[in-house]
């Protein structure tokens, strides 16, 4: 009998490991974070790492475990992600959380749906004018994403008509089928 353990069996505890290290790095990031999430600990972390990924980030451990997020070449200041997240999917974060942020002046006003009363809405619009107020989105929105691979309808309908054009003009017409059938 054999105390070695396969391969199969080494790279299943390896990955395990990495996966536990990223959920525990996302999770001591929302401790750090002003905003809240919705739901349990764990369905919060899970959600947002598979928001991470789906939006092209991709993670590593570094030689002192630290977890670093990277999308493409670029690394990531992973709070500033998360909070991200946070802020613009109400499936995640709390939109209470968020208001209440805004109010205290941690968060920019990004939507109206930042300002939760009426003395809040009128305050904005007396300090910016009513042209800002009508420029403000109803709500706060995710970044677009712009790999033509794994974009969604919803991404490209965030585009404005200028954008449309010339993203067009770097992908095929199957490409674009493919692109508007996602969700």
């Amino acid at each position: 009998m054999s105390t070695e353990h396969s391969q199969e069996h080494q790279t299943f505890v390896n990955e395990e490991s990495r996966r536990v290290k990223i959920e525990s790095a996302i999770s001591r990031t929302l401790d750090t974070s002003k905003l809240k999430h919705q739901d349990d600990r764990a369905t919060a972390v899970r959600a947002i790492i598979s928001k991470l990924e789906a939006s092209g980030v991709s993670f590593k451990i570094s030689d002192r475990n630290w977890l670093v997020a990277t999308r493409g070449s670029q690394t990531l200041n992973l709070q500033n992600e998360v909070d991200h997240i946070l802020t613009t999917d109400d499936r995640i974060g709390d939109p209470a959380s968020v208001q209440a942020a805004v109010a205290a002046g941690d968060l920019s006003v990004e939507c109206r749906s930042d300002l939760t009363s009426p003395a809040q809405k009128v305050a904005f619009i007396n300090k910016h004018g009513y042209p800002a107020w009508e420029k403000l989105p109803t709500h706060r929105s995710g970044p677009t994403n712009m790999d033509p691979a794994t974009m969604t309808k919803a991404d490209y309908n965030k585009m404005n008509i200028k954008q449309r054009i010339a993203f067009q003009k770097t992908i095929d017409e199957k490409t674009l089928g493919a692109i508007l059938s996602r969700r």
